[in-house]
């Protein structure tokens, strides 16, 4: 069976691939490229607005973590070069001095217009070339020589052929993702679709299962306040999906109660291989780390707060934070906790270490790390935390601590928002960095055995091998029942 669903197609669609990649878009990466090396046929179909995509492969494929053998589709980009010219002259770009500059971490530029400090008009350029012009809710989008390829005015799109002038119009970007799946996905018939995204906006109920095996995969928690978010259109689709694939028992026991559970499939995140290798880099028993962009859903206060107690009682201890604060609201929140360490009097206790590229040897440094989120669907830095030999004090929140932490022997888990607690925890840590280091050993252990990266993509193997056998052993029933009626 497995050499048969080696001669399918399988498109992976996922959104936001940039230099700066989360933990959803490294799963991704990840899943695909132990796939692909292992002989699957694997095109990743990628949404993201325009940027520097030649640049980004390069990045991930020199630091091995997108195979060669991945082939790579974004939608902006496909169309962009569907309408360059063979001898493509680049066009000159023209840029207002006074405009502000932001070089971005793929060296695509943004030059930003403002007009009594507003923001009225913002221009990307890749290779000097502008390449996308937005003003307001209009977009403009250019091949490399100047060519307005596709256009966005409200909701709705406009895509020119340049070949004959011919138009195309799309009520919204759904529409728009249906046409270019179209086009790119159907070379072979019932090619496999995985529908991976973190908005989960991507119900791809465009293409209908008698055209392809669909698989949805659902990497956030899909409840709001309690209840499931109306965002989580995944849910929504069931009946158009195969299966859904799930993290963690935990969410799939919790949806299983409103919604059909012979759906679910649970397949974990994994920790990358690279993780589990030892850098030989020794503890420092007075670091305690968190590994997250800084975003207010992380709670990061609480931990702040908790190791303002941790700090009255051991004076060597120090809290380093890694993680990106690039948009907006990233921004706001890195500037609030900053005024929370001044605050609190922490300015040489708590470091703002900002991104890093590889956090490997940070992370196998320290002692402990922190999770303190509202809310995760399997957070990638507890499977890489565990996978490096560093327990990790996780808030009970759901999801992820409780299917991969056996609370007391390879991590601890504290009451959510439970700020006295959690300050216990980490000072247990740092008074018996003994016992901390015994749950290393046994962490690393287990995400070896469960959470690697072979044991999960053998998982994905069996899913895709059983969700095409389901299909043919159901067409095979019907053809017998219509025989016999």
């Amino acid at each position: 069976m497995a050499q048969n669903i080696k001669d399918k197609e399988i498109y992976i669609l996922f959104a936001d691939f940039d230099v700066e990649i989360g933990g959803v878009g490294s799963t991704v990466l990840g899943r695909a490229s132990s796939l692909a090396e292992k002989g699957y046929d694997i095109t990743l179909l990628n949404v993201t607005p325009v940027q520097n995509f030649d640049y980004t492969l390069e990045y991930f494929r020199n630091k091995n973590e997108l195979s060669k053998k991945v082939k790579f589709i974004n939608l902006y980009q496909y169309y962009a070069r569907k309408n360059n010219p063979q001898n493509l002259t680049k066009k000159a770009a023209v840029k207002d001095e006074e405009a502000e500059r932001i070089v971005n971490p793929d060296q695509s530029v943004v030059y930003n217009y403002y007009s009594s400090d507003e923001l009225v008009k913002s221009e990307t350029y890749i290779d000097d070339c502008l390449v996308l012009s937005e003003c307001g809710k209009n977009s403009d989008f250019y091949t490399k020589d100047g060519f307005n390829y596709l256009q966005k005015r409200g909701w709705q799109y406009r895509l020119i052929n340049r070949d004959d002038s011919s138009e195309m119009e799309f009520k919204s970007n759904k529409n728009l993702l249906y046409h270019f799946m179209r086009e790119v996905c159907f070379s072979k018939k019932m090619p496999i679709i995985v529908c991976d995204s973190t908005k989960h906006w991507y119900n791809i109920d465009g293409i209908d299962l008698n055209e392809a095996y669909k698989i949805a995969s659902m990497h956030g928690n899909p409840y709001d306040n309690g209840k499931v978010s109306p965002k989580v259109n995944h849910l929504k689709h069931l009946d158009e999906f195969d299966v859904l694939v799930l993290l963690t028992n935990e969410v799939s026991r919790d949806l299983s109660r409103e919604f059909d559970k012979s759906k679910f499939r649970v397949i974990p995140n994994f920790a990358d291989d690279e993780f589990l290798k030892d850098l030989n880099v020794e503890k420092d028993q007075n670091k305690i780390s968190i590994f997250s962009r800084i975003s207010p859903e992380k709670q990061m206060s609480d931990a702040i707060r908790a190791f303002k107690i941790v700090s009255e009682q051991n004076d060597d201890a120090h809290l380093d934070i890694y993680g990106r604060a690039l948009v907006e609201a990233e921004k706001e929140e890195y500037e609030k906790l900053k005024a929370l360490v001044g605050e609190l009097d922490l300015e040489n206790r708590v470091n703002f270490m900002g991104y890093i590229p590889d956090v490997r040897a940070e992370m196998q440094k320290s002692l402990c790390t922190l999770l303190t989120s509202k809310h995760e669907g399997l957070p990638l830095m507890l499977l890489e935390s565990m996978a490096s030999s560093t327990p990790v004090i996780a808030y009970d929140l759901k999801y992820g601590p409780d299917d991969l932490i056996d609370n007391g022997a390879d991590g601890i888990i504290v009451k959510k928002n439970d700020i006295d607690e959690l300050a216990g925890a980490m000072s247990r840590m740092l008074e018996n960095p003994d016992d901390a280091i015994k749950m290393g050993v046994k962490a690393k252990d287990k995400i070896r055995k469960d959470f690697s990266i072979e044991s999960v993509s053998r998982k994905w193997e069996e899913l895709f091998e059983e969700v095409v056998a389901n299909r043919n052993s159901n067409s095979f029933l019907s053809k017998i029942k219509s025989i016999f009626k």
